[in-house]
């Protein structure tokens, strides 16, 4: 499968998770749903590598994606002030794309993909807990709560069919890249919750934060080198940590 062919997939594979999840009314107040490319990237990574991938896996790797994006739905919700109505319909769509992913799942009676996926919504409603309760102590604890948002999701989908072989990369290139988009916001005042209470707690990081993105990027070239991926599958894991060093040259230099 040669670059030409991934994209295309990973095109394709939107297209059927909006399929799944696409409500004219609740779109009307919350706009499309949000897709994270990158996610989309490390769960059809098996497939892209020949691995054995049947409707079933294309199935579930889809609900784990519409799990995803049903809980980024209920993020946007603010803490002060009252609830507008356009709050209100977020939080309903956000648990219409839930519903919707049990229900694909119980169809087929996908029960052990519906316990996966249930564990990663439980342990990424923990660590978001956390964040509003200011319970992270140190900057790895922290990374640790960033790491699991926004990946534990891929990593159940991993563990339920036995492509754990592909987790450390998927985890940590998904940290790095959500970090290095984190930082760039915080710039310009629109960092999420999770590295805002950061600040707040630990004072500016800025410095530790850029190490840990440099032993990060080391750790991802290590592991893409030693992995068991196609060399077209390297270069694209690759290219997303350079492409994001590229856009975040302005941010680096100024730290």
């Amino acid at each position: 499968m040669n670059e030409t062919s991934i994209q295309q997939a990973i095109e394709q594979f939107k297209q059927t998770i909006y399929s799944y999840i696409q409500h004219p009314s609740l779109q009307t107040y919350t706009g499309t749903p949000v897709l994270n490319e990158n996610q989309l990237f490390y769960l059809l990574i098996p497939f892209f590598n020949d691995e054995q991938w049947t409707e079933e896996h294309h199935e579930s790797a889809v609900t784990a994606a519409i799990v995803s994006t049903a809980l980024y739905e209920h993020e946007k919700i603010t803490q002060q002030g009252g609830i507008s109505i356009k709050q209100q319909v977020i939080v309903l769509a956000g648990d219409f794309y839930s519903g919707r992913y049990y229900e694909v799942l119980a169809h087929r009676g996908n029960f052990n993909m519906v316990r996966a996926l249930s564990e990663a919504i439980v342990r990424r409603c923990e660590q978001q807990i956390q964040v509003y309760e200011c319970q992270p102590t140190t900057i790895d604890e922290w990374l640790h709560t960033m790491m699991t948002v926004e990946s534990e999701h891929i990593t159940q989908f991993y563990t339920n069919y036995q492509f754990t072989h592909y987790r450390e990369l998927a985890q940590k290139s998904l940290l790095y890249l959500r970090l290095q988009s984190e930082l760039a916001a915080n710039k310009t005042g629109e960092a999420s919750l999770i590295l805002t209470r950061m600040f707040e707690m630990e004072g500016d990081v800025n410095v530790v934060l850029q190490q840990k993105l440099r032993a990060l990027a080391a750790d991802i070239q290590q592991l893409i080198v030693q992995s068991t991926m196609s060399d077209v599958l390297k270069q694209q894991a690759t290219a997303r940590i350079q492409l994001s060093n590229v856009a975040l040259t302005p941010v680096m230099k100024e730290v």
